[in-house]
């Protein structure tokens, strides 16, 4: 039986297209036949998957890093984190492609310039944990 593929998530005109977004978008839509392993990935989607994880989070903590250093009063110039990749975690409660909680996204657009650098500086240090576990986890 063959699976349909998921469906992509709708990409937004203002969502970077960096390696680490689309590589998570391809990754996610599974890999070659072989034995299911974790998440009923095969070995190869998983470990696509992972190396996907590895470099959007290494893409976000740099933007992160970025709109820190970046620091002006417009909040029009504060880019949004979105990567077009949303799913959120059910244990950590955070999306999986911007590391924002539900009430984070949902304010997003409400907050002034220094807010949403405050939130930037929380995804960078949540992208700093999920990446040190995922670098401790074997694969």
């Amino acid at each position: 039986m063959t699976a349909l593929p998921q469906p992509m998530p709708a990409t937004r005109p203002d969502a970077p297209d960096d390696a680490g977004a689309v590589a998570m978008r391809q990754a996610s839509q599974g890999g070659e036949k072989g034995e299911k392993g974790e998440a009923g990935l095969t070995d190869n989607a998983a470990l696509q998957t992972r190396e996907a994880r590895a470099v959007a989070i290494k893409n976000i903590a740099a933007r992160s890093r970025t709109v820190g250093r970046n620091a002006t009063n417009d909040a029009d110039s504060v880019p949004s984190p979105c990567i077009s990749l949303c799913r959120v975690d059910a244990r950590t409660q955070w999306c999986d492609g911007c590391f924002r909680t539900i009430d984070e996204i949902s304010q997003w657009s409400r907050l002034d310039a220094a807010g949403k650098r405050r939130v930037w500086q929380t995804i960078g240090q949540r992208a700093g944990q999920v990446g040190a576990a995922l670098a401790a986890r074997p694969l």
